[in-house]
């Protein structure tokens, strides 16, 4: 059965005015047994059918060139899933992890183009974990965009010390991630060529 819809929205691509519709159905959905989307998979090949590709908006040049791999560290399971369908709608494959261990053990074994964390999280938090992925050669060149909800300043610096690249604050809108997305993805294409 098809998720219940408002009028103009899509399920598939949620904006940040139907967000909350759209984390409600999901749970709805995910109540009557249906399976939870893997975590630590790619989920770019088994998410994206011709069906709902949507047309008419492309990817951003650098990601498309490269076939840009995310690492996206979100303890909040809809937030994950937000920013997995947006970054694979602009045809970037993702891999995802819950907490900071799991960023840290993927960061060492996946070859990734930028690293999306989120500050407060389980196990280990964001700082810690960025810190770690920043001491350790696999990944101490990969772009770090810190997510959070917090806008004062000392959390600001406190993540930039960390080691972190970018700073994003949540709730953000698409054109700030898209702004982010090309800026780091773009220089991570000329390092590569």
């Amino acid at each position: 059965d098809a998720l219940p819809t408002r009028s103009g929205f899509r399920p598939d691509l949620p904006s940040l005015k139907h967000y909350p519709l759209f984390c409600q159905q999901r749970r709805a959905v995910r109540s009557n047994n249906f399976p939870q989307p893997p975590i630590m998979a790619t989920t770019l090949d088994f998410n994206r059918t011709p069906d709902n590709i949507a047309t008419g908006q492309r990817a951003p040049v650098p990601a498309r060139a490269f076939n840009a791999c995310v690492l996206v560290v979100e303890d909040d399971e809809d937030m994950r899933f937000m920013l997995r369908t947006m970054l694979e709608f602009r045809g970037i494959s993702v891999v995802e992890a819950e907490n900071g261990e799991m960023a840290i053990a993927l960061a060492e074994n996946v070859h990734l183009d930028l690293i999306l964390m989120d500050g407060t999280l389980p196990v280990l938090d964001g700082f810690e974990a960025t810190r770690r992925i920043r001491k350790r050669a696999f990944a101490g060149d990969v772009p770090i965009v810190f997510l959070s909800g917090h806008a004062h300043p000392a959390y600001e610096s406190k993540a930039f010390a960390a080691g972190c690249t970018d700073y994003l604050v949540k709730p953000f809108a698409f054109r700030e991630m898209d702004s982010v997305l090309e800026r780091h993805l773009s220089q991570r294409a000329k390092q590569i060529s």
